[in-house]
């Protein structure tokens, strides 16, 4: 899985989104998140687990989970189209390692290698930073240990 940064390309400028996505919004903000279940070991959720840890540390965004299709064929299909078709949601989405170059090609997301610190990547093996990235761009944050990316 994947997780990045959705560009709602049929509503913004393109260059217009990525000034916004480098400066942190003042006061509080609602981000929709695109997630399907995420299995615990125990076979509840661990979402909520994730946003409240997320929160403790950034009480100013709010997290609004928004549900996902439970196959990774489905959320593709159904974020190209939400996306492509002008759609401002969602903010953040899982997706899964095939998807980068997909997405980012066609304007699905935005890179996301601008809202770390510099050295950010550098623990990174090579290879997920070139499957994360497309022509120089890093697209996902790896969200997994195996194979998950948030965008």
């Amino acid at each position: 899985m994947t997780a990045g940064l959705t560009t709602a390309c049929g509503t913004n400028n393109l260059d217009d989104l990525l000034v916004k996505a480098k400066r942190p919004p003042k006061g509080p903000v609602t981000v929709r998140w695109w997630a399907g279940k995420i299995p615990a070991r125990d076979g509840g959720d661990m979402r909520p687990g994730i946003i409240r840890a997320f929160r403790r540390k950034h009480p100013d965004i709010h997290i609004e989970t928004v549900k996902a299709p439970s196959t990774t064929d489905g959320s593709r299909v159904a974020l190209t189209t939400q996306i492509g078709g002008g759609s401002a949601t969602p903010d953040v989405y899982l997706g899964d390692t095939t998807w980068p170059a997909q997405f980012g090609a066609n304007y699905l997301a935005l890179p996301v290698e601008s809202l770390v610190p510099k050295g950010f990547w550098d623990p990174y093996p090579r290879a997920l930073m070139r499957a994360s990235s497309l022509k120089g761009k890093v697209y996902a944050f790896r969200f997994y240990t195996d194979a998950a990316y948030l965008y």
